[in-house]
């Protein structure tokens, strides 16, 4: 598995501060199969003989928006 982690100690606090402490994150989860996508399949149990372990997963856009008010 290919990931890249990135420590406080590789940079400056003042661009790590605003980076790491606040409470949102990104969360990609790679999971299959579970009670929520069974939910979702039309009773039909997760993974399905269609699902392939070992694919990686392509994330192409993170859309990141803000509200006031």
């Amino acid at each position: 598995m290919l990931y890249q982690s990135v420590t406080s100690d590789q940079m400056d606090a003042a661009t790590w501060n605003p980076a790491a402490n606040h409470g949102d994150f990104i969360l990609l989860n790679p999971a299959m199969g579970g009670s929520f996508p069974d939910q979702l399949s039309s009773g039909a149990a997760t993974p399905t003989s269609g699902t392939v372990s070992g694919t990686p997963m392509k994330v192409e856009y993170v859309p990141v928006s803000s509200a006031t008010g």
